[in-house]
């Protein structure tokens, strides 16, 4: 008796979660194709509560290699190449530099440092944006890079700068996913090539990643669909939003 109820108990728990995970997936999803990011942010939140923190990450990657692997795909004729090559480059070599930087520094002082840069984008996307208007060309190109990378190094979060830049530069919100999300592609497979060496992949990730695949799939679909009927400007709104928020959750991590 006491064995079957703990064989219910552990039905009921796990069954629990894996609705959990569908509705964070889901939505996260949506929230990635409409604001460009913040697939990992929302979902790296919210998941570690309720399953190990390394199975998150790997379910997160997977589950942001299929978002930019159905948005290429579907928008392939918007993405703006010369617009990727140049940060995508500088972005890998600092990273590289960036995490010898971050062996030094706390989890909690990284995490405040990550708000700050969240607040300070934000703001940027909100206020100064929509006033100033940033030329693609060489330096602006470096720049962005740059601090995608040193981002990525430091918090695993590279993208704030590369949104804040191609929302300053495109105009056109299926030019501006198709652009944003080929650049993420070469980070997500160049971490996951990673920890697939590494012996991450095991097979208890075969039930929840086919879940979380389901789940974000139809997350991406109902928000492509949503992303044909919206403005760029709604666009930055989402992308700013997310952002503040993000630094909020950052700011709390890091105190707390």
């Amino acid at each position: 008796m006491i064995l079957l109820n703990k064989t219910i108990y552990s039905l009921r728990r796990s069954t629990i979660t894996y609705l959990i995970l569908i509705g964070v997936i889901f939505v996260a999803a949506i929230v990635q194709e409409l604001s460009g990011f913040g697939f990992g942010t929302l979902a790296m939140a919210i998941l570690p509560i309720f399953l190990a923190y390394k199975t998150c990450n790997m379910l997160v990657l997977s589950a942001s290699l299929l978002i930019e692997i159905y948005t290429i795909i579907k928008l392939f004729k918007y993405i703006q190449w010369k617009l990727v090559i140049i940060p995508t480059f500088v972005s890998v070599i600092i990273s590289i530099l960036g995490t010898h930087l971050m062996l030094g520094l706390s989890t909690k002082t990284l995490s405040i440092i990550m708000a700050c840069f969240l607040w300070i984008m934000a703001g940027y996307l909100s206020l100064i944006a929509p006033k100033l208007k940033v030329s693609a060309n060489l330096f602006t190109g470096l720049i962005a890079g740059g601090l995608g990378g040193f981002m990525q190094s430091m918090f695993a979060a590279g993208g704030p700068p590369i949104v804040a830049y191609y929302n300053s530069i495109i105009d056109n919100p299926l030019t501006y996913q198709a652009t944003v999300q080929t650049y993420f592609i070469t980070t997500t497979l160049t971490i996951l090539i990673t920890d697939f060496s590494k012996g991450y992949l095991t097979g208890n990730l075969v039930l929840p990643g086919i879940i979380c695949m389901i789940s974000c799939l139809l997350g991406t679909i109902v928000g492509m669909r949503l992303l044909h009927k919206i403005s760029m400007k709604t666009v930055r709104k989402a992308a700013y939003i997310v952002m503040l928020l993000a630094g909020c959750y950052m700011l709390y991590k890091g105190i707390f």
